[in-house]
Protein backbone atom coordinates (compact mmCIF):
# COMPACT_ATOMS: atom_id res chain seq x y z
CA UNK A 1 0.00 0.00 0.00
CA UNK A 2 1.44 3.18 -0.22
CA UNK A 3 1.83 4.82 3.03
CA UNK A 4 3.26 1.54 3.56
CA UNK A 5 1.02 -0.29 5.69
CA UNK A 6 -0.23 -4.06 4.83
CA UNK A 7 -3.18 -4.99 3.44
CA UNK A 8 -4.19 -9.08 4.56
CA UNK A 9 -6.90 -10.60 2.74
CA UNK A 10 -9.55 -12.53 4.59
CA UNK A 11 -11.59 -15.31 3.66
CA UNK A 12 -13.93 -14.28 6.65
CA UNK A 13 -13.37 -12.65 9.85
CA UNK A 14 -12.23 -15.42 12.22
CA UNK A 15 -9.16 -16.01 10.19
CA UNK A 16 -7.79 -12.30 10.93
CA UNK A 17 -9.86 -12.16 14.51
CA UNK A 18 -8.18 -15.50 15.91
CA UNK A 19 -4.64 -14.23 14.44
CA UNK A 20 -2.34 -12.29 16.24
CA UNK A 21 -1.56 -9.42 13.22
CA UNK A 22 1.51 -6.77 13.75
CA UNK A 23 0.39 -2.86 13.98
CA UNK A 24 -0.89 -1.40 10.96
CA UNK A 25 -2.20 -4.52 9.27
CA UNK A 26 -5.40 -3.65 7.36
CA UNK A 27 -8.29 -6.50 7.06
CA UNK A 28 -9.89 -7.19 3.97
CA UNK A 29 -12.59 -9.34 3.92
CA UNK A 30 -12.61 -11.00 0.23
CA UNK A 31 -14.79 -13.93 0.96
CA UNK A 32 -14.49 -17.35 -0.81
CA UNK A 33 -15.65 -17.99 -4.25
CA UNK A 34 -15.76 -22.08 -4.77
CA UNK A 35 -17.73 -23.15 -1.67
CA UNK A 36 -21.02 -22.41 -2.49
CA UNK A 37 -20.34 -22.49 -5.88
CA UNK A 38 -19.20 -26.10 -5.70
CA UNK A 39 -21.81 -26.98 -3.06
CA UNK A 40 -25.05 -25.86 -6.00
CA UNK A 41 -27.26 -28.58 -7.40
CA UNK A 42 -26.40 -30.91 -4.49
CA UNK A 43 -29.88 -31.52 -3.33
CA UNK A 44 -31.45 -31.11 -0.39
CA UNK A 45 -30.04 -31.22 3.27
CA UNK A 46 -30.87 -34.69 5.07
CA UNK A 47 -30.94 -33.81 9.18
CA UNK A 48 -30.42 -37.51 9.66
CA UNK A 49 -26.63 -37.37 7.54
CA UNK A 50 -23.95 -37.19 9.82
CA UNK A 51 -20.45 -37.21 8.33
CA UNK A 52 -17.18 -37.31 9.81
CA UNK A 53 -13.96 -35.32 8.12
CA UNK A 54 -11.01 -37.47 8.53
CA UNK A 55 -7.59 -36.47 8.51
CA UNK A 56 -4.70 -39.03 8.48
CA UNK A 57 -2.61 -38.07 11.57
CA UNK A 58 -5.99 -38.87 13.74
CA UNK A 59 -8.02 -41.59 10.75
CA UNK A 60 -8.19 -44.15 13.02
CA UNK A 61 -9.60 -42.77 15.89
CA UNK A 62 -11.84 -40.38 13.68
CA UNK A 63 -13.06 -43.84 11.70
CA UNK A 64 -13.46 -46.16 15.04
CA UNK A 65 -15.66 -42.98 16.62
CA UNK A 66 -17.95 -42.94 13.53
CA UNK A 67 -17.98 -46.90 13.27
CA UNK A 68 -19.55 -46.52 16.80
CA UNK A 69 -21.58 -43.81 16.30
CA UNK A 70 -22.98 -45.52 13.44
CA UNK A 71 -23.97 -48.75 15.66
CA UNK A 72 -25.41 -46.74 18.23
CA UNK A 73 -27.51 -44.51 16.53
CA UNK A 74 -29.29 -46.86 14.20
CA UNK A 75 -31.93 -43.76 13.16
CA UNK A 76 -28.76 -41.97 11.65
CA UNK A 77 -27.05 -42.40 8.40
CA UNK A 78 -23.11 -42.12 8.84
CA UNK A 79 -20.57 -41.13 6.26
CA UNK A 80 -16.95 -41.75 6.80
CA UNK A 81 -15.18 -38.83 4.67
CA UNK A 82 -11.41 -39.54 3.75
CA UNK A 83 -9.22 -36.94 3.45
CA UNK A 84 -7.83 -36.34 -0.29
CA UNK A 85 -4.89 -37.81 0.40
CA UNK A 86 -6.12 -40.56 1.51
CA UNK A 87 -6.69 -44.10 -0.29
CA UNK A 88 -10.06 -46.13 -0.08
CA UNK A 89 -7.90 -49.36 -0.07
CA UNK A 90 -5.87 -47.74 3.18
CA UNK A 91 -9.25 -48.73 5.11
CA UNK A 92 -9.77 -52.26 3.67
CA UNK A 93 -8.30 -53.66 7.19
CA UNK A 94 -10.31 -50.73 9.12
CA UNK A 95 -12.96 -52.21 7.77
CA UNK A 96 -12.01 -55.73 8.11
CA UNK A 97 -10.82 -55.05 11.86
CA UNK A 98 -14.03 -53.46 12.92
CA UNK A 99 -16.30 -56.44 12.17
CA UNK A 100 -19.94 -56.33 11.65
CA UNK A 101 -19.80 -53.17 9.71
CA UNK A 102 -23.62 -51.15 10.27
CA UNK A 103 -25.59 -50.98 7.11
CA UNK A 104 -26.21 -47.25 7.99
CA UNK A 105 -22.32 -46.64 7.78
CA UNK A 106 -20.30 -46.05 4.37
CA UNK A 107 -17.08 -44.40 2.98
CA UNK A 108 -17.14 -41.69 0.88
CA UNK A 109 -13.65 -40.58 -1.31
CA UNK A 110 -13.33 -37.79 -3.65
CA UNK A 111 -16.95 -37.87 -5.03
CA UNK A 112 -19.34 -35.88 -4.87
CA UNK A 113 -16.67 -33.21 -3.89
CA UNK A 114 -16.64 -32.34 -0.20
CA UNK A 115 -18.73 -28.98 -0.59
CA UNK A 116 -21.68 -31.09 -2.18
CA UNK A 117 -21.82 -33.37 -0.08
CA UNK A 118 -21.69 -30.93 3.26
CA UNK A 119 -24.26 -29.29 1.60
CA UNK A 120 -27.13 -32.25 2.32
CA UNK A 121 -25.79 -33.04 5.64
CA UNK A 122 -27.24 -32.50 8.94
CA UNK A 123 -24.09 -33.25 11.33
CA UNK A 124 -20.66 -33.43 10.97
CA UNK A 125 -17.82 -34.29 13.10
CA UNK A 126 -13.98 -33.81 13.14
CA UNK A 127 -11.26 -32.34 14.79
CA UNK A 128 -9.62 -29.31 13.45
CA UNK A 129 -10.46 -29.97 9.71
CA UNK A 130 -10.87 -26.93 8.04
CA UNK A 131 -13.77 -28.60 6.05
CA UNK A 132 -15.28 -27.75 9.56
CA UNK A 133 -15.41 -24.24 8.84
CA UNK A 134 -16.41 -25.17 5.58
CA UNK A 135 -19.49 -27.12 6.97
CA UNK A 136 -20.22 -24.01 9.18
CA UNK A 137 -20.40 -21.67 5.68
CA UNK A 138 -22.44 -24.18 4.52
CA UNK A 139 -24.93 -24.56 7.46
CA UNK A 140 -24.04 -27.38 9.00
CA UNK A 141 -24.09 -28.41 12.27
CA UNK A 142 -20.79 -29.20 13.91
CA UNK A 143 -19.73 -31.25 16.24
CA UNK A 144 -15.21 -31.21 17.80
CA UNK A 145 -14.08 -34.39 19.01
CA UNK A 146 -11.17 -34.13 21.29
CA UNK A 147 -8.68 -35.44 19.55
CA UNK A 148 -5.04 -34.30 19.67
CA UNK A 149 -4.58 -30.97 18.14
CA UNK A 150 -8.50 -30.28 18.28
CA UNK A 151 -9.53 -27.70 20.49
CA UNK A 152 -5.90 -25.43 20.16
CA UNK A 153 -6.79 -24.38 16.60
CA UNK A 154 -11.49 -25.37 17.10
CA UNK A 155 -11.37 -22.76 20.78
CA UNK A 156 -12.30 -19.52 19.44
CA UNK A 157 -15.29 -21.69 17.34
CA UNK A 158 -15.79 -23.21 20.15
CA UNK A 159 -16.02 -20.18 22.69
CA UNK A 160 -18.34 -18.43 19.95
CA UNK A 161 -20.99 -21.36 20.63
CA UNK A 162 -20.90 -22.37 16.80
CA UNK A 163 -19.50 -26.09 17.73
CA UNK A 164 -19.70 -28.55 20.11
CA UNK A 165 -16.91 -30.00 22.00
CA UNK A 166 -16.99 -33.57 23.15
CA UNK A 167 -14.39 -35.43 24.77
CA UNK A 168 -15.19 -39.37 23.78
CA UNK A 169 -17.56 -41.35 21.52
CA UNK A 170 -19.73 -42.12 24.37
CA UNK A 171 -20.41 -38.24 24.61
CA UNK A 172 -20.68 -38.02 21.13
CA UNK A 173 -23.50 -39.83 20.47
CA UNK A 174 -24.85 -38.54 23.54
CA UNK A 175 -25.12 -35.07 22.50
CA UNK A 176 -25.20 -35.35 18.58
CA UNK A 177 -28.84 -33.77 18.51
CA UNK A 178 -27.00 -30.34 20.29
CA UNK A 179 -24.73 -29.81 18.07
CA UNK A 180 -25.25 -26.28 17.80
CA UNK A 181 -25.94 -23.59 13.96
CA UNK A 182 -23.44 -20.88 13.85
CA UNK A 183 -25.41 -17.98 14.60
CA UNK A 184 -23.33 -16.61 11.39
CA UNK A 185 -21.88 -18.62 8.84
CA UNK A 186 -20.12 -16.18 6.49
CA UNK A 187 -18.14 -15.00 10.16
CA UNK A 188 -16.02 -18.27 8.47
CA UNK A 189 -16.35 -18.26 5.35
CA UNK A 190 -17.62 -15.34 3.15
CA UNK A 191 -19.45 -14.92 0.56
CA UNK A 192 -16.91 -13.37 -2.47
CA UNK A 193 -16.50 -9.90 -3.33
CA UNK A 194 -17.20 -8.59 -6.82
CA UNK A 195 -13.43 -6.94 -7.30
CA UNK A 196 -10.46 -7.67 -5.28
CA UNK A 197 -8.64 -4.60 -6.63
CA UNK A 198 -9.88 -1.42 -7.15
CA UNK A 199 -9.13 0.79 -10.38
CA UNK A 200 -7.63 3.71 -9.08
Amino acid sequence: MPDGSCELWGLGRFGPEATPLPAGVEVRVIGVPYVHRLAQGAGPRDPNRVVFTSQGVIDRRLFDAAVETARRRADLEVIFRLHPSESLGSYEPLMTQAGEVPANFRLSHRTPNIFALLATTGIQVGAFSTTLLEGISLGVRIIVLDLPGAVEYMRPVIERGDALLVRNVDELVGRLDEAPLAGDPEYYYAHPVGRLVEER
